[in-house]
């Protein structure tokens, strides 16, 4: 189908996939994504405690709870780039570890898809 937001104009962009998972029992809710900043030539991954709700809103109410990492298309994705991620999002130790690998995938999956946009909402910490 063809999903029509105030980001795609009334043209809308066609979705070729949607991935469900399953319910979870969720303790955190957080915001993943990657977008392909055409200003800066550069993927660019924007993070967010304030995860479930539409980032649109929160980077109209908060932005400064929107943390912003661009990759430089010379050099490509480094461990730095999650782990800035994972410090601004609060992550220590192994799920700092955990989320830093999930970045790095993400970004490799975003590059071998020729994505132009890759959001987890909400990306979730569970109890477990």
């Amino acid at each position: 189908m063809t999903l029509v937001t105030h980001q795609t104009g009334p043209q809308g962009k066609p979705v070729h996939m949607v991935w469900v998972e399953s319910a979870t029992s969720i303790e955190k809710e957080f915001y993943l994504g990657a977008i392909l900043d055409r200003q800066k030539a550069a993927v660019t991954f924007m993070a967010s405690t304030e995860g479930g709700v539409e980032i649109e809103e929160v980077a109209h109410r908060t932005s400064e709870k929107i943390i912003m990492v661009s990759v430089e298309p010379s050099t490509g994705y480094m461990p730095v780039h999650g782990r800035t991620l994972s410090l601004g999002l609060g992550f220590k130790g192994e799920e700092a570890k955990k989320f830093e690998s999930f970045v790095a995938k993400l970004y490799a999956c975003f590059v071998a898809n020729d994505c132009s946009i890759a959001e987890i909402n909400p990306l979730v910490r569970t109890p477990d």
